[in-house]
């Protein structure tokens, strides 16, 4: 083979190497995405199960009729009982810290941006939130008020409520409550 033919087998070896190379890189790209797809997924339906646990109905239904009973003082008639070791503050402190745990998450993953602001939107989108602001939030500054409120904050910034803002059976808005 004379030194011609030689090189132009080179030149088609190596665009053979660079054409592998490329599809190589796009098959990587593409199960990298499918991979980021599935674990999405995998964390969306993680929350959903979290969210619609009977644990979690539970302290949403007790939480927001505490707040019923007394929308304007139940935080710190709580926090007294609690203090106190009232059996029934101390579930109520548990199912607080259940649902605080819940949306708190949602802010550390955005915080480490582990998840985009979308999804973080996304996590979000449940009459719990409400709950959340209009209860757990007020108990948890009773409870720790020289708390750093970094993920209320993350969470404020991605989404201040859900739907109207009312909690079930609540007339009252957020916005204006």
């Amino acid at each position: 083979m004379s030194a011609v033919e030689w090189a132009a087998v080179s030149a088609i070896a190596a665009t053979i190497s660079i054409a592998l190379a490329i599809a190589t890189t796009v098959g990587v790209f593409s199960q990298a995405r499918a991979a980021h797809k599935t674990n999405a997924a995998d964390l969306f339906i993680s929350f959903s199960a979290r969210y619609n646990s009977p644990e979690m109905a539970a302290a949403l239904r007790a939480l927001a009729a505490l707040y019923r009973e007394s929308p304007n003082d139940f935080a710190s008639k709580w926090i007294n009982a609690k203090r106190s070791g009232d059996a029934e503050a101390l579930k109520l402190n548990d199912y607080r810290r259940l649902v605080s745990r819940l949306y708190f998450d949602v802010a550390r993953l955005y915080h480490a941006k582990l998840i985009s602001t979308s999804f973080a939107r996304e996590l979000l989108r449940n009459n719990g939130l409400n709950v959340f602001y209009k209860v757990c939030e007020p108990m948890n500054d009773e409870d720790h008020p020289q708390r750093i409120k970094l993920y209320s904050r993350i969470l404020v910034g991605l989404q201040k409520k859900y739907g109207s803002g009312q909690i079930h059976g609540d007339s009252r808005n957020y916005d204006k409550g």
